[in-house]
């Protein structure tokens, strides 16, 4: 807190910024004299009209302004803007600490003209913009140097492998970076990707591990329940165990080892088909972020992400929002809330998740490029085969495959079809052992040419 009492506006400008894409963490930050405690840590985010909500560790104060005193008898106080923010800090926080500002909080910083090789340059110039205080910084260092997990990071790399959904990914992205960043959540962070089948839900969350990895974020994990496979109340004893005495009894479950874990992401797909107790079970863990065995045994789990998929009555959905536009976050929260209480799921666990991601049909356009390629890439890694080029004539003709086959089942339809056109030439060049990277080039008949120059030494 010391070391921004003399920063400019524009300081508290880029930390109104980086709160937009999550909480920021102040971690070690040094108190004030007047403060019963030296150091503590100062988090900062935005509420729900963009105010600016600041927590801290609560001490007794005995400063004079009434601002201060709030904030540390409290924990916690909200300030406006970044103006409002900036005049707090370099005013009574900066006082507090002794210091007189050299940037008053309403008045602008100007440089004295002067000429010559002393030449006086803004202040603003010689304070550093990237706040050291906001905590390492996660991903590897390039051009525009090192990349943070935030929303808008995480929606980029999730987008590498979901296409033509930008508006449902930045909700997921969201969501996630949002609860990973936690130092101290309360309970899980709950998001529910809903839309048709086939359009990319379940991929989604799939590829959250990889992306999270790429930014830096170390030892995220899938557990996933089939809730297809937990349509009975007996189901349940497969996620707590069963109770001491009984057959199958045993400390611990792979659920429970799987929350257990720093970065666990719960995927819970096709929740429409879980039984209710599976349900009242999901609704204890969001309410209360911890589950307990039937042994007995509590595990925490209120770092967790819970990220559940439906496509209960998808159509009925569609016709609900109308012409309101898929990235209007407030309509389709409220849209997807009142259509999932109608369709019969709780109250109370629609009521405990924080974040909807919508879902919408693939466009012609995504599914004849990204989503084709994509499809095509994914079976070659099958077969331990990388692919260098693929011609937009073969992207077409899978595209067209899938919309031949069954148009509803979306990008599911395109991996069918990428297996009937290729699966056979695959299987001949991986026979041939070492990978290799392969270009593939339509017929007649479809011929898959191969890169010699590019071969691999290494297998697949």
């Amino acid at each position: 807190m010391h070391r921004f009492a003399t920063a400019p506006r524009s300081t508290f400008e880029e930390l109104y910024k980086e709160a937009g894409y999550g909480t920021v963490v102040l971690d070690g930050a040094e108190y004030p004299p007047v403060c019963d405690k030296p150091s503590g840590e100062v988090t900062l985010s935005l509420g729900p009209t963009g105010a600016m909500i600041m927590h801290v560790r609560r001490c007794p104060c005995r400063s004079d302004d009434f601002r201060l005193r709030l904030l540390f008898d409290t924990g916690v106080c909200v300030f406006s803007d970044a103006r409002d923010l900036h005049a707090f800090w370099s005013g009574p926080l900066a006082a507090a600490f002794g210091i007189i500002s050299p940037h008053p909080a309403d008045e602008p910083v100007e440089a004295a003209p002067r000429e010559g090789p002393g030449a006086l340059v803004p202040v603003e110039a010689e304070s550093p913009r990237i706040l050291d205080d906001l905590g390492p910084t996660v991903g590897s260092a390039g051009a525009a140097g090192p990349r943070r997990l935030t929303a808008a990071h995480l929606t980029e790399e999730l987008a590498r492998v979901v296409h033509g959904q930008e508006a449902a990914l930045e909700r997921v992205a969201s969501a996630t970076a949002a609860q990973l960043t936690k130092r101290h959540p309360a309970r899980p962070g709950a998001v529910l990707l809903l839309g048709p089948t086939g359009v990319g839900k379940t991929s989604t969350v799939e590829a959250l591990p990889d992306a999270l990895k790429a930014l830096g974020y170390e030892g995220a994990s899938i557990h996933r329940l089939d809730c297809g496979e937990l349509t009975d109340s007996i189901q349940v004893t497969r996620l707590l165990g069963a109770p001491p005495g009984y057959v199958g009894y045993a400390t611990t479950t792979p659920l429970l080892d799987a929350l257990a874990k720093r970065g666990c992401i719960l995927l819970v797909d096709e929740l429409e088909k879980a039984h209710e107790e599976v349900l009242d079970l999901l609704l204890g863990l969001l309410d209360a972020g911890r589950l307990t065995s039937s042994g007995g045994k509590t595990v925490d789990a209120r770092h967790v992400v819970v990220a559940m998929t439906t496509s209960v009555a998808s159509d009925e959905l569609e016709r609900r929002l109308g012409r309101t536009p898929i990235d209007d976050r407030w309509a389709v929260q409220r849209a997807c809330a009142e259509h999932l209480r109608e369709y019969g799921l709780p109250v109370d666990l629609v009521g405990r998740i924080g974040t909807f991601a919508l879902y919408g049909e693939l466009e012609v356009e995504h599914a004849r490029h990204g989503l084709a390629e994509a499809a095509v890439t994914a079976l070659a890694s099958e077969y331990g085969l990388a692919v260098a080029e693929i011609d937009p004539v073969v992207l077409d003709v899978v595209a067209d495959i899938a919309k031949a086959g069954n148009e509803a089942a979306g990008a599911r339809a395109l991996h069918h079809a990428a297996r009937e056109l290729l699966a056979e030439h695959f299987a001949g060049l991986a026979a041939d052992g070492p990978r290799r990277w392969v270009v593939i080039e339509p017929g007649p008949p479809l011929s898959v040419g191969v890169a010699r120059k590019a071969c691999s030494t290494g297998r697949g």
